[in-house]
């Protein structure tokens, strides 16, 4: 299980980051793909500086969940409660980058 957030996590992070940078093209792979940030690619660039950001916040904090999995190997409670905490902050994280990159790109 660590494996799994340790891995996933880096690359939610990695795309925040990219998008944060401005190093993110406009596709339909990864980031926020939405009607308003796939208008252009000047909205898409603007949403990804805005949300990108906490969505890299959010990939680090599973990341690093992951990470203390692998290192700490805690029974199945602890895991399991680790995990939980660990897809909280990415699901917040991401739908609160989604919600800023939006209305960055709306204002576009």
């Amino acid at each position: 299980m660590g494996l799994l957030w340790l891995v996933s996590g880096s690359v939610v992070a990695a795309i925040g980051l990219a998008g944060a940078k401005g190093r993110l093209p406009r596709q339909h792979w990864a980031g926020i793909r939405l009607p308003s940030t796939m208008r252009d690619d000047t909205a898409w660039y603007a949403a990804h500086r805005a949300g990108g950001p906490l969505i890299a916040a959010g990939g680090g904090i599973a990341a690093l969940a992951g990470l203390a999995m692998l290192a700490l190997r805690p029974d199945e409670d602890v895991t399991a409660t680790a995990s939980l905490v660990a897809a909280g902050a990415v699901l917040g994280c991401v739908t609160i980058g989604g919600v800023l990159g939006t209305r960055a790109a709306r204002r576009r």
